[in-house]
């Protein structure tokens, strides 16, 4: 199950284009922007010449596409259209990454360029995008950039590059999308709408064009990969006075000698998103970056026991905007934190908390998706492989947010055990009841177990009953022994089953035997297998056994024609 996240830059349409290593590298930053679509009549000119340019790269004509690209930038630049703008330079880099092999050097030469000429807002989005190539760059690289030296002089080569020249570069680019952050804290987010997709409904925790490139820059300056070099005295979080409130923490004086840092730079630039939502009031962007610090500092501070810290942290800004959704987000991580811990009654209650206050928001859908998975029924059963035969067999059944089941005991013939076994169900869809539609291996054994209830149900047991023991508001998982009354040889099925469960969706299938024999193999001398078969009760030899040798199909790669016989 997946939470809820917030809007971001998103993009469905150009990713289709690219291939080979290059387009991992930039298929990631890509994924961050998106076709604009307008309705207005001063748009159309734009959508029908996007549409001309997808049709080109529908039919494999990239190069004519191309020349399109270069009208459709001349005419958003005499518009001043910035959406626009940045189409076209997305564009030109996807048919660029399409045209040729080796296209990275090439495609981050000419977005230099495109920086260079591009004014605001158009520029800082464009440092911020190849500040992302880089770091896409080095994620999917590390293996080759870990292994080279230094470089004394930076080549416009990235692919050359050693790790702290992408670190440095990296961190330079989104330093300067943010150098005009007045101007960008002036600029609403709205500047790019049409590019903006994803969930508008908590655009207003984070609502100008600086907030959209600060949490860019954030990914970057809080991630332990970009703050790996330490010098002897590095900068430390071991300092509570990160965990205090909006505006002490925007007061705090943070002082080090490791200014280098990508952790103190991350910090420094929380500071400043706080202390410019501390002066427009905007009490839930200052909730919503509290508990985007809240979250780095417990995560990455590991020099002194945070969890006390981050607890209160989480518990000061539920309460201080108890009345606004946001404290939902809160909640929620405190009983996340818990449920880490195990300790699910307590996380129940403070998810049931968040889910019962602001169903609708994106803190009450996550509790939802988080109570759902603790409140999730188990139930499975365990019974030795082969067993006595005429004696009393010994079950564990373990369960979970269950407090009865049935129990049945089938024996199957040869033929019916085979069949069983080979059952296959027949491909479909299925939702898991959240919204989402399972896996192709949940799908594939959900429908297997239809498909073995309904061919159990054909036959006759040989044993029933219903257990029931004290229900357990813990939401743990459990076990208990249960007796198996005696069965003569042959082979059998146990169906488990939640007696609550009408439609029968949590049920356990356990195969097992019942046997008066056992054997054990070992390698002599002569490298000859020596196969001895015995009472299973007594341990005592057996005369005259039959074996028959299967080779290992999975092993061997081969189907054997027959078993070999041995006497």
């Amino acid at each position: 199950m997946r939470l809820v996240k917030s809007y971001s830059l998103t993009n469905s349409t150009i990713a289709m284009y690219f291939k080979s290593t290059l387009s991992k590298v930039v298929l990631v930053v890509f994924l961050t922007i998106c076709c604009w679509f307008t309705t207005s009549q001063a748009q159309q000119k734009y959508a029908s010449l996007q549409f001309k340019i997808d049709s080109l790269a529908d039919i494999g004509l990239p190069q004519s596409a191309l020349k399109l690209v270069d009208k459709l930038e001349t005419m958003a630049r005499n518009d001043n259209n910035a959406p626009q703008q940045i189409k076209a330079v997305i564009y030109r880099m996807t048919f660029q990454s399409y045209l040729q092999e080796d296209a990275l050097v090439a495609i981050i030469n000419r977005l230099k360029l495109d920086i260079v000429k591009a004014e605001y807002p158009v520029k800082p989005v464009l440092q911020s995008l190849l500040a992302q190539i880089y770091w896409n760059y080095y994620q999917q690289n590390r293996y080759r950039t870990t292994q080279r030296s230094k470089l004394q002089v930076l080549g416009a080569d990235i692919t050359k590059w050693d790790t702290q020249s992408i670190i440095n570069q990296t961190a330079k680019l989104y330093s300067l999308s943010l150098q005009n952050a007045a101007q960008e804290q002036q600029t609403p987010v709205g500047v790019l709408n049409g590019v903006l997709q994803g969930d508008s409904g908590t655009r207003y925790l984070r609502p100008t064009f600086y907030d959209l490139l600060l949490q860019r820059t954030l990914t970057f300056f809080l991630s332990p990969e970009a703050d790996m070099t330490k010098p002897k005295l590095p900068f430390s979080l071991n300092n509570p006075a990160f965990y205090g409130d909006s505006r002490g923490f925007a007061q705090l004086d943070i002082k080090t000698t490791d200014t280098a840092s990508n952790f103190y730079k991350g910090l420094k630039y929380l500071q400043q998103a706080t202390s410019f939502h501390l002066l427009q009031n905007n009490k839930e962007a200052l909730a919503n970056l509290d508990l985007q610090r809240l979250q780095f500092l417990h995560q990455q501070a590991y020099e002194f026991d945070t969890d006390s810290l981050y607890l209160v942290g989480l518990n000061q800004v539920a309460k201080q905007f108890n009345d606004k959704p946001i404290s939902a987000d809160a909640l929620v991580l405190i009983g996340q934190f818990y449920q880490e811990q195990d300790s699910l009654v307590k996380a129940h209650q403070i998810l049931r908390q968040a889910k019962t206050a602001f169903p609708n928001s994106k803190g009450g859908s996550n509790a939802a998706i988080l109570l759902s998975q603790i409140e999730q029924k188990e139930l499975t059963a365990t019974v030795e492989d082969v067993n006595v035969p005429n004696k009393p067999i010994l079950g564990i059944i373990k369960y979970r947010n269950v407090s009865s089941a049935n129990i049945k005991i089938y024996k199957l013939s040869g033929t019916e055990l085979k069949r069983f076994e080979n059952l296959i169900p027949l491909p479909s869809l299925k939702n898991n009841g959240g919204g989402e539609l399972l896996d192709s291996v949940s799908l594939f054994n959900h429908n297997l177990n239809i498909l073995q209830y309904k061919y159990l149900k054909k036959l006759t047991p040989i044993q029933a009953k219903h257990l029931s023991w004290n229900k357990l508001i813990d939401y743990q998982s459990h076990s208990f022994e249960f007796k198996i009354k005696e069965l003569p040889i042959g082979n059998y099925i146990l169906l488990l089953g939640d007696s609550t469960d009408a439609d029968n969706v949590n049920t356990d299938f356990v195969q097992f035997k019942v046997s008066n024999l056992s054997f054990n193999t070992r390698i002599n001398s002569d490298m000859k297998m020596e196969v001895r078969v015995m009472d299973r009760e007594s341990g005592l030899p057996k005369e005259k056994a039959f074996v028959a040798i299967q080779p290992n199909e999975e092993a061997s790669g081969n189907v054997a024609k027959k078993d070999k016989k041995l006497i």
